[in-house]
């Protein structure tokens, strides 16, 4: 038989040799330490940083975290402490505070004689970044280190996760003196517990879009609960009877995590945009790397590319809003030529309404509008008839724009003689592009005819104020 280890005390506990798991008497975690449940808290707060309770407490029935020693029924005590929630497993500064068997930020106690040992009043104290070094120090003068890793990290301060720990359960066992623990079992270390501040549950509050072309591509806003800007995904999937049958994770901007409550990101491309032909329903849910934990998917719908709904939509308020008839007014004024109808429906009332107020201008054999340039090519009426508008402009419509058509001519002193006009001028840009003239002038986009057309109309129009005398179209 194999003499027994002669290590006395437990200060010397870092030294004594470990027990195989399985082989011989080992430990088992029977309730874990909730993930979630327990805030951080710092010493110079002055307050108790609360109880660490079991994963399956409820508000009705508080568990704790339990553990039992199996395969052996004997005294043994028990030492707990922080280690870091990567392998391999490091001391951790942080502290293990409580009302029985704390001190130096591990707890001591005493195994029941059933084997086992719950701890109802732990509660975990952080220390500050510019503190580590000093806490792992003190860690290493009393020779706690579970798995022998060193404290060479102690000068590493930045590599720490200050806000995540793992609890590790170091049971020994009495030897062959009583009240002598020398034999000490294999560590084992809880599930990972995060500060709770630090780490809130991944929530979606708003979505700036809830569709997205199949293309990818899109700029879409997430708002949420905090999150770490280093510590967060965002991932569509798609699900089919329940198998996950897609899943991508989208792209976030530079600096796309604002304030901690906003997340811009770049949507996937799906993984068969050409083929598919219709809208597929997927889901979008944060994912954190460092615990693997999930939102809760909010529905999302990608298109087919140029059929995005919400585009559409976008086109039709443009259309409503007269979006078009503004573009339209804005290229005529540029030169541009738009609209079926030849001859402005406003020219042609302005024609008729100058020849009910001035009738001396209506001359035997004056060309008129309609001889000029017909509103309707069809139509064959007699001379000087009119075919009718499209629409009836209001008189006070019309009166007013023909109030903003400013020819420099006075109509109380006109007479057949005395008015002449270049119409080379006319045709100029600067006139072409005068705002009060092209107002009255153009009812709207539909109504304007080409270029051409605009400077036979023009010329017909003078040509009947001006008593049936012939224009000149070069300078005199």
């Amino acid at each position: 038989m194999a003499a027994e280890p002669s290590y006395q005390t437990l200060d010397q506990l870092s030294r004594l040799p470990v027990a195989q798991p399985q082989q011989q008497p080992h430990v088992v975690i029977l309730e874990q330490p909730a993930s979630r449940a327990l805030r951080f808290r710092y010493q110079c707060e002055g307050r108790y940083p609360g109880t660490l309770v079991g994963v399956s407490s409820t508000a009705e029935n508080k568990t704790y975290p339990t553990i039992k020693v199996m395969g052996v029924q004997k005294p043994a005590v028990v030492v707990v402490s922080c280690v870091t929630k990567d392998q391999p497993y490091r001391v951790h500064p942080h502290n293990l505070v409580g009302k029985e068997g704390c001190k130096n930020g591990i707890c001591t106690q005493h195994l029941k004689p059933d084997m086992t040992c719950t701890f109802t009043s732990l509660g975990i104290q952080c220390v500050k970044r510019r503190d580590v070094e000093q806490n792992l120090l003190q860690r290493e003068n009393i020779r706690v280190d579970p798995f022998r890793n060193g404290f060479a990290h102690k000068d590493q301060a930045a590599s720490i996760d200050l806000n995540a720990v793992r609890l590790c359960f170091q049971v020994f066992l009495e030897g062959s003196q009583p009240g002598k623990f020398t034999v000490p079992l294999h560590p084992v270390v809880s599930d990972i517990i995060y500060d709770r501040k630090a780490m809130s549950d991944l929530t979606i509050t708003k979505l700036s879009h809830t569709c997205a072309p199949m293309s990818g591509g899109l700029e879409m806003i997430l708002l949420c609960d905090k999150v770490a800007k280093d510590d967060i995904e965002v991932w569509f999937e798609e699900e089919r009877d329940g198998q996950t049958v897609w899943k991508e994770r989208a792209e976030l901007l530079p600096n796309g995590v604002h304030k901690q409550v906003a997340i811009c990101f770049r949507t996937p491309r799906y993984r068969d945009p050409i083929m598919a032909d219709v809208p597929v329903d997927v889901h979008l849910l944060l994912r954190r790397p460092s615990d693997g934990a999930l939102s809760e998917p909010r529905a999302f719908t990608l298109h087919p590319n140029e059929r995005d709904p919400e585009a559409i939509e976008r086109k039709k308020r443009k259309i409503g809003e007269g979006y078009f008839d503004r573009y339209f007014q804005e290229s005529v004024l540029l030169g541009a030529s738009a609209g079926r109808s030849p001859v402005p429906d406003t020219m042609v009332a302005a024609t008729a309404m100058q020849q009910q107020h001035y009738p001396m201008m209506q001359q035997a054999g004056a060309p008129t509008m309609a001889q000029l340039t017909p509103v309707n090519p069809q139509y064959r009426g007699e001379v000087g008839a009119v075919a009718p508008p499209a629409y009836e402009p209001e008189v006070v419509e019309t009166a007013e724009k023909l109030d903003s058509l400013d020819l420099g001519i006075n109509a109380d002193a006109l007479t057949s003689g005395d008015l002449n006009m270049n119409l080379s001028d006319l045709s100029a840009p600067n006139l072409l592009m005068d705002p009060n003239l092209s107002a009255s002038l153009f009812d709207s986009g539909n109504n304007i005819g080409s270029e051409s057309n605009l400077m036979e109309d023009g010329r017909g129009l003078l040509n009947d104020l001006g008593g049936g005398r012939v224009f000149k179209t070069e300078p005199s």
